[in-house]
């Protein structure tokens, strides 16, 4: 794994500890096998050596007996029926899986450890290999010891374009709004990860959060230490707070390609998680409103696989990457995953990555 692969199974950790945290019945939380460069990044966050779990840099042996322990890897045939309090459920710290397929199914039966898959095809048909996150695998066991239910500890996490769309819009066909508590929790997480970027840069670039209120302002608040940090958090509209001939509203939607960023403007990234399933919402606010408008310049670089949407955090870290070297294409580079359709081109810059190594988070 290579730095910024190593920061972003870190950030997914830090996911893990705050799901953790905010329920009823916690469970163990172990992270093993914590050496040299991921040792080094994940020791350069000051707090996270308060969390309130196992840290560890010893091997998985040497923690706990081979026989109880349990690989989750999705390249099992054994499906996970369910969870059993002898044994330790070990996810592999190797951040997408999609491109070292059969790793860590290799690691556990060389080790002679048990090994299993969720039981996600019990429930319903997915779209590809049923390859999920560090973090959504977490929240998925976690869910499942406090209702002992897996379709809805499924249901709860698993994303809309992993092709259970018809099953979810059937149990959450009465949503309140266009986001749900979970989404507005998983914008805020994306929210963190957005503070944590900028933090890490020698020119940090100004960072707001506005619009904050009802229930994600409530949610936002649950996290105690969110309110020190250093940004500006606002109730206010946009309007309030800037001109409104200040604001360019950057959304795929937009037949504006984003050149350059402009000092005097303000750069706002809807808030609205998961963009594919509200096509036009930002922009149409933006329209509705008399904001300028624009995309991000991709496919001046690259040709990407379907439309081009990236998470909140993903804009925002190429934004300040591009803030530090004023080069689109690296902007790009550093930040786009692979799967978004640019592997050709990635492949040729980064051909020479680090001989994959693995970092692991156990629960029990």
């Amino acid at each position: 794994m290579d730095e910024r692969t190593v920061r972003k199974t870190i950030s997914q950790l830090a996911y893990c500890y705050a799901v953790n945290r905010r329920v009823s019945d916690p469970i163990q939380f172990s992270i093993v096998g914590l050496t040299g460069k991921a040792e080094k990044i994940f020791n350069s966050y000051p707090s996270y050596s308060n969390w309130d779990v196992n840290i560890s840099n010893k091997n998985l042996d040497e923690l706990w007996n081979p026989k109880q322990i349990v690989y989750l890897t999705a390249d099992s045939n054994n499906l996970l029926e369910t969870l059993n309090e002898d044994k330790v459920y070990i996810i592999g710290g190797l951040l997408d899986h999609n491109h070292h397929k059969g790793v860590c199914l290799k690691k556990a039966e060389d080790n002679g450890y048990e090994h299993a898959r969720l039981p996600i095809e019990s429930f319903f048909k997915l779209c590809g290999r049923n390859v999920l996150t560090i973090n959504q695998v977490f929240e998925i066991l976690v869910n499942f010891c406090q209702s002992l239910d897996w379709k809805k500890a499924f249901l709860d996490v698993i994303p809309k374009r992993k092709g259970i769309a018809e099953e979810i819009s059937s149990e959450y066909k009465k949503r309140e709004e266009l986001m749900d508590e979970r989404t507005v929790r998983k914008t805020i997480s994306q929210l963190a990860y957005c503070y944590a970027v900028n933090r890490r840069v020698s020119d940090p670039i100004q960072f707001s959060i506005v619009g904050l209120t009802g229930k994600a302002e409530k949610i936002f608040n649950s996290y105690p230490s969110y309110s020190n940090w250093d940004v500006n958090i606002s109730n206010k509209n946009l309007d309030e707070l800037w001109n409104p001939k200040q604001i360019v509203y950057l959304t795929a939607d937009s037949n504006n390609l984003l050149e350059t960023l402009n000092e005097d403007k303000v750069y706002i990234i809807g808030g609205l998680l998961d963009h594919n399933h509200h096509k036009g919402v930002c922009l149409k606010k933006a329209e509705d409103n008399g904001y300028e408008h624009a995309r991000l310049p991709i496919e001046s670089f690259f040709k990407l696989c379907g439309r081009n949407v990236l998470t909140i955090n993903q804009v925002f870290e190429i934004l300040v990457n591009f803030c530090q070297s004023l080069d689109w294409k690296k902007a790009f580079l550093d930040v786009i995953p692979k799967r978004k359709g640019i592997a050709e081109e990635i492949s040729s810059e980064y051909k020479k990555r680090e001989e994959v190594s693995l970092e692991e988070l156990t629960n029990e």
